[in-house]
């Protein structure tokens, strides 16, 4: 995800095969170094129709060196009418790309 200034974030999909569309959320600072972030983006089955959405919630910690963060995430997958057909869970931990 690219976090940008002000509280939104995106992700794009560089897939060969688009199995999802671009990535669009927020984020905020909880206290200290820790935040939390909700994202959603669209679904697409292998004949390129609407698969659903998927929604996102993270909770992270920024490391003390500013460039790494670890966090838990979960998430639901919705059908197009807007169920919910699948839920998980998971950790994450990331490190900042410099170019």
């Amino acid at each position: 995800s690219l976090f940008h200034r002000g509280g939104t974030l995106s992700g794009d999909n560089s897939m060969p095969v688009p199995t999802r569309g671009a990535a669009f959320g927020t984020w905020a600072r909880a206290a200290g170094s820790d935040y939390s972030a909700r994202l959603w983006f669209t679904r697409f089955n292998a004949d390129g129709s609407v698969a659903g959405t998927q929604k996102l919630t993270r909770t992270f910690t920024v490391g003390a060196d500013g460039n790494s963060l670890a966090g838990t995430l979960t998430l639901q997958i919705l059908n197009p009418s807007g169920a919910v057909v699948q839920q998980g869970c998971g950790a994450e931990s990331g490190t900042r790309v410099t170019w």
